[in-house]
């Protein structure tokens, strides 16, 4: 069995205006972009998005999602056979349907698990789960946070203490990022927020836990 789950993933965050038909008015919006793997290969592994699941394996997939089509916001991977109790990862949409432009999901043989969310920039609201089991965990509490914007309880099925190592890696040299947070067990919330400009005329991005 695993002793630690190697999950390494790049969140990546950039704002980009599109044009309304009224050309005097701008909405603004956000794209988020998760890249991960879950343990060491793609063997036995399966996804979920849009009411479409199947096994990853070794094929070349890519799947869009609109707020039309789609059953439930959130895309949803799952490992079963290098963790004892199965191990999964999820990118949830928790705010509301008319902010969401897209959810994409995508993976090859040669690449990391590929996730984008895009969305309006204001209210941003997004839940990541990862934790213990497969995708009918997500499904369990997906209710609760679809009409309260979060989940009633923690998804997490707590593992034994020293047995995960998680890693969170924020880059963008478009902006400047600030922040160093310790996250404890059970559910965490993290706020990104703009704070002002660096004398270079970078934005400045504040994550904290909040």
């Amino acid at each position: 069995m695993k002793k630690a789950i190697f999950f390494v993933f790049l969140l990546l965050v950039f704002y980009f205006l599109v044009s309304s038909l009224n050309a005097q008015s701008r909405v603004s919006y956000v794209k988020f972009r998760l890249v991960y793997h879950l343990g060491n290969n793609k063997t036995n592994d399966f996804y979920k998005i849009a009411g479409v699941n199947g096994s990853v394996d070794d094929l070349n997939i890519k799947i869009v999602g609109y707020p039309s089509n789609l059953s439930h916001f959130y895309v949803c991977t799952y490992d079963e056979e290098e963790f004892e109790k199965g191990m999964l990862a999820s990118f949830i949409y928790s705010g509301k349907s008319q902010d969401l432009n897209s959810i994409a999901f995508s993976a090859s043989p040669e690449e990391d698990y590929k996730i984008e969310v895009k969305q309006k920039a204001e209210g941003t609201n997004l839940i990541l789960v990862f934790t213990n089991g497969a995708c009918e965990e997500v499904d369990k509490k997906i209710y609760t946070v679809e009409k309260y914007g979060l989940p009633a309880q923690a998804f997490s099925v707590y593992p034994e203490a020293g047995r995960i190592s998680i890693a969170m890696i924020l880059r963008n040299d478009k902006i400047l990022i600030k922040g160093n947070e310790s996250l404890n067990i059970g559910t965490n919330r993290v706020c990104i927020e703009y704070s002002g400009v660096t004398e270079e005329n970078k934005p400045i991005i504040e994550v904290r836990k909040c």
